[in-house]
């Protein structure tokens, strides 16, 4: 796996994230190569847009993970892994995103406008975040 960093430029923020995404990866789709992240350290990402952390599928196996780097070293690598999960439904293409709006999971269309705690792949991504945080830690 390829990480890249641009944004704030933070050497200990970069290199808990860096061991967190590799974590995520041995963890979640570790037979999977040819993995590019490129992470986009944000200030005030929540305070503006009201998330922690969003990712981006760039196509070809590359993806754009941004992080808000205003929250606790716990809270962060919490986010890691959740996007982590989003990576995974990618990359096994459990999920795909083909208009800017709609979303195929699991096969099935769903409207991006949903409520986001109804959106399946963000279930999945709650319980396997919450999983790994646990396993993480240990």
């Amino acid at each position: 796996m390829e990480i890249d960093f641009i944004g704030v430029r933070n050497a200990n923020l970069e290199d808990v994230i860096y061991e967190a995404a590799f974590f995520a990866k041995k963890n979640l789709f570790p037979r999977h190569k040819n993995v590019c992240v490129t992470f986009k350290l944000m200030r005030k990402l929540r305070a503006n847009e009201g998330i922690h952390g969003d990712c981006m599928d760039e196509e070809d196996r590359d993806f754009t993970v941004r992080l808000d780097i205003a929250q606790s070293e716990y809270e962060l690598i919490s986010t890691v892994l959740h996007e982590f999960v989003h990576i995974k439904q990618y990359v096994t293409k459990q999920m795909k995103q083909e208009w800017a709006r709609d979303v195929f999971y699991e096969k099935v269309l769903y409207p991006i406008d949903m409520k986001y705690d109804d959106r399946p792949w963000e279930i999945e991504a709650q319980s396997l975040e919450n999983s790994l945080i646990e396993l993480y830690y240990k």
